[in-house]
């Protein structure tokens, strides 16, 4: 098998704005499968809390903004979401670092350099924000799913 890390394939990091209802953030372009919005959503919980959706991954998964904390969480609706980040500059911090290391293992790698990847990336979200890699998180899953070699890109 070619190693895609001999070739200099990596994901690239780019920001974008998304903005709307008087607000404005920079955010990565895309990341994996999730993709920046054209512009921010608004969207208010049943408790009346208010979210800005800013990223998704196709119908099914959003990233949000919400509105008085400030903090990033993601889910499938509002009902569903798990924390990601502290703020939305900690949010870009992590996929910029993250991104800086892929590929992350070759395409043929063992379980154990998969292993090894993720406890590396676990390290770099920890040092970025230690609250973002808490079990459940937005980060630990997608770690997690690092570490099976779901992620070769």
């Amino acid at each position: 098998m070619i190693d895609k890390r001999d070739q200099g394939l990596r994901m690239r990091f780019e920001l974008t704005e998304v903005s709307g209802y008087g607000l404005s953030v920079n955010v990565p372009d895309s990341f994996f499968f999730f993709k920046a919005n054209d512009g921010l959503e608004r969207l208010t919980s049943g408790s009346g809390e208010v979210y800005y959706q800013f990223w998704r991954r196709g119908h099914d998964v959003g990233v949000y903004l919400h509105g008085e904390s400030g903090r990033v969480f993601a889910g499938a609706s509002l009902n569903d979401l798990v924390f990601a980040n502290s703020s939305v500059d900690c949010f870009t911090e992590c996929v910029e670092k993250i991104t800086e290391r892929s590929p992350f293992y070759s395409e043929d790698a063992d379980l154990e350099e998969c292993e090894l990847a993720a406890r590396a990336l676990e390290g770099v979200v920890f040092g970025i924000d230690p609250s973002a890699i808490a079990e459940g998180t937005f980060w630990s899953d997608i770690i997690s799913d690092i570490s099976i070699g779901d992620y070769f890109e």
